[in-house]
């Protein structure tokens, strides 16, 4: 009951614009409730928009202490070990939630970028595919899958991600043109390696 007290007193602080005030209630909440989520996500939030990065990772390393199926925190968690250039963090963070999160396609398309930034294309292509068998048509995962295929050289599947994606109407005109270029260079590669073998 405390908790909730001070997790409403701190949502009041924060619609007048008394930051510290909010943050102070809201450490108060978890003190009196750990488990308190809400207060937990909000207080993270706010030490995140003040670049208070190391704190806000205390906050959610001890959410997930208490509560190891909170995908939300996970990710957040290994976005900032990612802003540290703590990729190998990041990934093990991802990888203990990996039981909570077999339903979220974000959550395994973003492992499979720490994957595939890792060079791990074989395992990278695994989460993709799991991140597309939840949202098919979800442009990042298709073109993450891409260019793991082009990177192990199964050409003709890359192809047939590439051009999924290009189908996708909500892909930014970046992504398109991206797409446009992997495109034209596999084709290259597959003529080119149709003529090498007939002229041998």
């Amino acid at each position: 009951q405390q908790s909730d007290n001070y997790y409403r007193q701190a949502l009041s602080n924060l619609q007048q614009g008394r930051i510290a005030e909010a943050q102070d209630n809201l450490k108060l909440a978890l003190e009196a409730k750990p488990s308190n989520q809400e207060a937990r996500q909000t207080l993270a939030g706010l030490l995140l928009d003040n670049k208070r990065n190391d704190e806000a990772r205390e906050v959610l390393a001890a959410g997930l202490a208490i509560a190891p199926e909170q995908t939300d925190f996970r990710m957040t968690l290994a976005r900032l070990q990612v802003e540290d250039n703590n990729r190998a963090g990041a990934l093990n963070t991802l990888k203990q939630g990996l039981v909570y999160a077999k339903n979220n396609a974000d959550y395994q398309g973003f492992l499979a970028t720490l994957l595939q930034r890792a060079e791990r294309h074989e395992e990278a292509i695994n989460y993709y595919m799991a991140s597309l068998a939840i949202n098919s048509g979800s442009p990042n995962a298709l073109i993450g899958l891409g260019i793991s295929l082009q990177a192990i050289g199964k050409l003709e599947n890359a192809k047939e991600a590439f051009i999924r994606a290009q189908t996708n109407t909500s892909l930014s005109l970046e992504l398109s043109v991206f797409v446009d270029q992997q495109l034209k260079q596999i084709n290259l590669s597959i003529n080119n390696g149709i003529n090498n073998s007939s002229n041998h």
